[in-house]
């Protein structure tokens, strides 16, 4: 057994590690319930594009923009609800914005 005095943890440095893993695992689902309560947005826009209510799809995706700005994928559906509507320089600003994130 080797002792390396400046290596070894005392017990205040364990109870900061412990505190800091504590924080992070606190933080974990706080991160994943943002992503969750995008993808129902998503989801809901999407029942309300197959209703035929366009309007409320676009209220859902953008709402979902509004937590994420760099969700492409709910710029690419907005812009399809829009070009439905007839709103094709709208359309076009959903897909332009849409690759310049996944470029």
């Amino acid at each position: 057994m080797h002792n390396y005095p400046d290596e070894r943890i005392n017990s205040t440095d364990q109870l900061d590690v412990m505190k800091r893993l504590l924080i992070i695992l606190l933080l974990i689902p706080l991160m994943s319930f943002g992503q969750s309560e995008i993808d129902d947005l998503v989801e809901a826009g999407d029942a309300k594009y197959a209703l035929q209510d366009y309007y409320g799809a676009i209220t859902d995706y953008t709402k979902a923009i509004g937590l994420d700005p760099e969700d492409s994928y709910a710029y690419y559906l907005r812009g399809l609800v829009k070009d439905v509507l007839g709103y094709s320089n709208g359309a076009c600003s959903d897909w332009e914005i849409q690759m310049q994130l996944n470029w």
